[in-house]
């Protein structure tokens, strides 16, 4: 179990493993009182890197683990139950990402959820995907956004919306595949694809998401192309 937490928060787990271990965390309690525990540890360990206490800590929890009586976990329960929450509305834990991700992430969140809408635009399917996602109904849009693709898979309009759902949906692997496809359409002028696929992989925060999210901004500070001043700021 000890490995499967580690895994789970180095983002090592498959997207049916994390799943069911997410599954898992809030209904067993006593796996909780485990993460919990590890949290603490991993949290002390960061605000004092290589003090005695990181040793310490890993050492009681590597301890307690191997221990049938769990009473002295008491202290950890409320812990536990914040964790519960955190997890069950989708939030990640800022300590287990890099300053980048958190950014990336903050970006998603934040800077991202308002959509332009063209005036005069002639597409009433575009017209609804903008709206719902600007309302925040991003499964809507995302539906919606498919349909004007299976008529035309290269609109780009379509494509950008599509890719904005998933991220916003937390489906990064999908939204890195649709802007990779957005990618592609050289002609396209002020093309985002590239930015929005750094932000994909530096919120995924997956084995090697940091390194190509850098690459991919630094090709965007190169190449001039939209999401320059985002790139700097988060590349500083």
């Amino acid at each position: 179990m000890k490995e499967q937490i580690e895994d789970y928060f180095n983002g090592t787990l498959s997207e049916d493993e994390r799943k069911q271990f997410e599954l898992e965390l809030l209904s067993n309690a006593m796996l909780a009182e485990d993460v919990a525990f590890y949290l603490q540890a991993k949290q002390a360990a960061k605000a004092i890197a290589h003090d005695n206490l990181l040793q310490e800590k890993h050492q009681q929890w590597t301890m307690l683990s191997q221990k049938k009586d769990r009473s002295k976990r008491n202290q950890w329960i409320g812990i536990a139950a914040s964790l519960l929450l955190i997890i069950s509305i989708g939030f990640y834990f800022n300590w287990f990402q890099s300053n980048l991700s958190a950014e990336a992430n903050a970006i998603v969140s934040n800077n991202l959820k308002n959509y332009p809408v063209h005036l005069g635009e002639e597409k009433s399917n575009l017209k609804e995907a903008i709206h719902l996602y600007n309302e925040q109904q991003y499964e809507e849009s995302s539906l919606i956004a498919m349909n004007i693709l299976k008529e035309n898979p290269n609109d780009a309009e379509g494509l950008k919306i599509l890719g904005l759902s998933q991220m916003q949906l937390k489906a990064y692997d999908e939204a890195i595949n649709t802007f990779t496809q957005l990618d592609k359409q050289n002609e396209l002028i002020n093309n985002p694809a590239k930015y929005y696929m750094a932000l994909a992989h530096l919120v995924r925060n997956q084995k090697d998401d940091e390194l190509k999210g850098k690459e991919l901004l630094e090709i965007v500070l190169k190449e001039n192309l939209p999401g320059k001043q985002e790139a700097i700021k988060l590349l500083e």
